[in-house]
């Protein structure tokens, strides 16, 4: 069995059966700018927020890299504050960095798992900061039954994460309508079907494994074989790789592959399929010795990303799930250099040791079954 750490992509989710509009529903067009990738649309807030070289923004010490890039890029300063065992943001720690300079502070609802809030706007009103809400984890995750993204000053998606799309961001500005406006690019065509071509192998390994090889020999491989040859000649058909953050790229919206997928997306389906699968592991790993869980429970109003587990050797734990099929993911594994070893140490002990499990909506009970099993297994380095 091959389950994938992300949603796939099939070509029949092209075949709009039902328009769902997700884009004009669950985002206003009026309030709203798409980008390519998240990381795009929080460089183009943060500026959008009139924030200057020596303003500051306070990040969380648990992050991923490329948000605090983004930020950096965009001219402004960073200071880290803490983040609880919880994962939960570190009031305390945000007051303790508030200076002169300190002009917005930026959260991260870690996994689908909303923060509090409530308390965190509150102490931000009373210093006049702004709140940059980052939803690349939340979407379709509500907060008293507020929708993650409608809490700050503005708030960014990235879609790839949550649905099966190879690209795709959002901005959404909560206090006004945005009357900034960039003039945005498509992505290079090949580069668009290179990424849905590798989405869609995805999905013919968890689904079709028996054409896999053969998809990849005939497929994959002359594919790549080609962009090779392009990107070394400077070829303007592709766009050059953006799994980091390049500003020269902040231009460019979403593919029209993800425009038309996006709005036909079941986000009610989503939601039920992922809690379902969430809560049929969290059951299940509940007598498993040496596993333990960052969330105990799944509350109302939260679409989980992922099952975040702590375990020792975790490198080892990834490899082992991977020769058995299972494909995790790992936020964090990588803390910016700006971020001092002496500080925030439940940061730096989290990027050792989370691992987050597979609960996406492509996969069924059978999925999780299997997943527990080769965790039980006496092999498994968990025991």
């Amino acid at each position: 069995m091959y389950i994938s750490a992300f949603p796939t992509f099939s070509f029949s989710k092209l075949i709009k059966r039902k328009k769902a509009q997700v884009f004009s529903d669950y985002f206003g067009y009026e309030n709203t700018r798409f980008f390519y990738r998240g990381a795009y649309a929080i460089f183009y807030g943060v500026k959008a927020l009139g924030l200057k070289p020596k303003d500051t923004v306070l990040v969380p010490a648990y992050h991923c890299g490329i948000e605090i890039n983004a930020i950096l890029k965009a001219g402004i300063n960073v200071k880290f504050y803490d983040v609880t065992h919880e994962l939960e943001v570190d009031i305390e720690s945000i007051k303790s960095n508030i200076d002169e300079h300190t002009k917005a502070v930026f959260v991260i609802h870690y996994y689908g798992f909303p923060q509090e809030m409530v308390s965190l706007n509150k102490l931000c009103q009373t210093h006049g900061l702004k709140v940059i809400e980052d939803c690349a984890h939340g979407l379709f995750s509500f907060y008293k039954s507020k929708s993650l993204g409608a809490w700050g000053d503005i708030s960014v998606f990235s879609f790839q994460k949550s649905l099966p799309t190879a690209d795709g961001g959002a901005i959404v500005f909560n206090d006004r309508k945005e009357d900034c406006f960039i003039t945005q690019k498509k992505p290079a065509l090949l580069t668009t079907l290179r990424a849905y071509l590798l989405l869609y192998s995805e999905h013919i390994h968890m689904f079709k494994g028996f054409l896999f090889s053969v998809f990849n020999t005939l497929i994959l491989k002359p594919s790549r074989f080609i962009l090779k040859i392009l990107k070394r000649g400077g070829s303007k058909v592709i766009t050059a790789n953006t799994n980091e953050f390049d500003a020269q790229y902040v231009s460019l919206g979403p593919s029209g592959i993800t425009e038309k997928l996006i709005d036909s997306i079941d986000a009610h389906g989503i939601v039920v399929n992922r809690r379902r699968n969430y809560q049929h592991l969290l059951e299940g790993t509940k007598h498993i010795k040496n596993i333990k869980l960052l969330f105990n429970n799944l509350p109302v109003g939260v679409c989980p990303l992922f099952f975040p587990i702590r375990v020792n050797q975790r490198d080892l734990m990834q490899q082992y799930l991977s020769d058995h099929g299972i494909e995790t993911f790992i936020f964090g594994k990588k803390l910016h250099n700006l971020l001092p070893k002496e500080q925030c140490p439940v940061a730096w002990a989290y990027s050792d040791e989370l691992l987050c499990l597979p609960i996406h909506q492509d996969m069924n009970p059978g999925n999780i079954e299997y997943i527990l099993k080769v965790l039980e297994d006496e092999n498994c380095p968990l025991n």
